[in-house]
């Protein structure tokens, strides 16, 4: 059975997407309060980067950019009290300068519609 502290998981999939980080650092994985032990590549989420020297999770990367923007929208979405109508106003403004957000927006308003329904 997998178990990992899913809300750090989704917390960490929000902060490096704002940071446009695509690579985590092992460290850093462990100080979101994610345990570095085989369940975390079980789930399928993040994966491993092959490094050449062989250490063990010293780099892991989500398993696509989409997977950390759906996560990260999750997470955004539980900590927010926003209508989707409010979300995609403020994803109108915001595309404009950060483009590299958009799949985020149309998860996070998918989300916050379906929480609405």
């Amino acid at each position: 059975q997998v178990k990992i502290p899913f809300m750090n998981l989704l917390k960490l999939a929000w902060t490096t997407l704002q940071k446009k980080q695509l690579y985590l650092r092992a460290a850093d994985v462990v100080a979101a309060g994610i345990p570095l032990d085989i369940d975390v590549l079980e789930l399928g989420l993040l994966i491993e980067v092959e490094s050449s020297d062989d250490t063990a999770f010293d780099t892991l990367t989500f398993k696509h950019l989409s997977v950390q923007e759906y996560l990260a929208a999750l997470y955004v979405a539980s900590k927010v009290s926003t209508s989707a109508e409010e979300v995609r106003k403020i994803a109108t403004k915001e595309n404009v300068r950060a483009g590299h957000l958009s799949t985020f927006w149309i998860f996070l308003a998918g989300q916050l519609n379906a929480t609405n329904v």
